[in-house]
């Protein structure tokens, strides 16, 4: 019998929805598969993690797409994309403005705008006389519209200069909007010159804004007004997320939130199964989406912060499917079959499946896959293996043990098909599970190869699988 774990310390036991909670196998490090660590195009054992963190910083997820037709062996562009949203979600710049996000009565404009040009804000790296200091970042929103947003450690990380607004959420928190007119990558291979829409509260010479915390530093000198202000465009990226969203599968409702909401003051609401739901700020800092979470009070075993998503995470869509945080939502309201993505090594071989109906014991349930290749160079696919296993809750309501071994309920050999270089290949596979129950343990294991290496990668589940 194999024990899953949880990757933090033990908490007293509740029910299952643990909204953040992360849950890995014995052996299997926390963060393996994670966005650092692929990057090292390491190789993932084939039974890898239940649930994937991603590497410190943290932060969100991965979502789902559209029906593909086609029979096996189609080849086509990978992921469909709407005529108004063609552009990288990372990079482009929308036509909603940030003067959309102000949410009505929300209090005085001009004493926030005081408030916030009010001095040059610095972190506590700042202020550190470590030999090897930590990062300094500062932010300097002044008063003619203009800002400098830099952070230095032994190298510059960070050094952004532009125009700025602000919507207004409340009297003391709201928006602020860059428009990212000369600003850093965010990583290494990202682009350039991207704007950011970041969450922000400010409340006696503490600003909070994004994924940084700022004291007021140096008292600003230059005179200004709210309406020197221009709009600035929101990113596209921040502008598709707003709306409610809906689960697109049954997957991992034991930790992921079955429906989303994004407000456009920048609060966020998850709601579980249950009913039970927590909120808290969300922002997109150059292409990358990063939350901060109320108390998860979710979670009966102990209040904790709760992730919805992984500090650096990039959301993706596929049409009109937005990949979230290892799982996939489709609007709210919006009819669909069931649908899942996994990509081993976050952006290589993206596989979509969408299922024929729920998985029910005894019954042959089909699969439609689309496989998407998302380098610059083909890929041969070699097979998709698809394992189960029931599940018994730790008695301490920390984890799952599997009852008994892994075992084989199908594999597809691609016999050596080929993936174009940024193509899609369509294809399917028949599973007939052989356990129920609300939580069920599925694997998903892919092999291909291309010109530089073998590449295998899993994503694993816990599904609800009918009697």
């Amino acid at each position: 019998m194999s024990a899953f774990t949880r990757a933090d310390a033990p908490r007293a036991p509740g029910r299952d929805d643990r909204a953040g909670t992360v849950w890995h196998t014995p052996g299997i490090a926390p963060g393996a598969g994670s966005r650092d660590q692929r990057a090292a195009r390491c190789v993932l054992p084939t039974d890898s993690v239940v649930h994937r963190t991603l590497a410190a910083p943290l932060l969100l997820v991965v979502l789902a797409g559209a029906a593909c037709g086609g029979s096996p062996g189609d080849t086509a562009p990978a992921g469909p994309t709407a005529p108004d949203e063609e552009q990288d979600p990372r990079s482009a710049s929308s036509t909603a403005m940030c003067s959309s996000l102000e949410v009505p009565g929300s209090g005085d404009r001009e004493a926030l705008f005081r408030a916030l040009t009010a001095a040059t804000w610095s972190d506590a790296g700042c202020a550190s006389s470590a030999p090897q200091a930590p990062t300094c970042t500062r932010l300097e929103l002044r008063p003619d519209g203009t800002y400098a947003f830099g952070a230095v450690s032994d190298y510059t990380e960070r050094a952004d200069e532009g125009r700025w607004s602000f919507a207004a959420a409340g009297e003391r928190s709201g928006v602020v909007c860059l428009d990212g007119a000369k600003a850093t990558p965010a990583r290494r291979d990202d682009p350039k010159n991207v704007p950011s829409a970041l969450a922000f509260s400010v409340e006696g010479g503490r600003l909070t804004i994004g994924a940084h915390t700022f004291a007021a530093g140096q008292p600003g000198t230059a005179s200004g007004s709210v309406s020197a202000l221009s709009d600035v465009h929101l990113p596209i990226g921040y502008a598709r997320l707003l709306g409610e969203w809906t689960k697109s599968n049954a997957f991992d409702l034991f930790m992921q939130a079955t429906e989303l909401r994004f407000d456009r003051g920048g609060r966020f609401l998850a709601t579980h199964r249950t009913g039970c739901s927590y909120g808290g700020t969300f922002s997109w800092d150059k292409g990358i989406f990063t939350p901060s979470s109320d108390p998860n009070a979710c979670d009966e075993r102990g209040a904790a912060t709760a992730n919805i998503a992984a500090a650096n995470d990039v959301p993706e869509w596929d049409a009109d499917l937005l990949l979230f945080y290892a799982s996939s939502y489709r609007k709210k309201g919006a009819a669909g079959p069931d649908v899942f993505y996994f990509d081993p090594y976050s952006h290589e071989l993206r596989v979509r499946g969408e299922l024929e109906g729920s998985l029910k014991k005894g019954v042959e349930t089909r699969i439609h896959l689309r496989l998407d290749n998302r380098v610059d160079r083909p890929r041969t696919l070699e097979s998709l293996t698809v394992k189960i296993a029931s599940v018994t809750p730790a008695a301490d309501g920390n984890g799952y043990s599997l009852d008994g071994e892994l075992h084989v309920l199908a594999t597809r050999d691609f016999a050596g098909a080929v993936v174009a270089a940024n193509g899609s290949r369509a294809d399917e596979i028949a599973i007939t599970p052989d356990v129920s129950g609300e939580r069920v343990y599925l694997d998903f294991a892919i092999a291909y190869r291309d010109d530089r290496q073998p590449w295998k990668g899993s994503r694993s589940y816990l599904a609800r699988v009918e009697p």
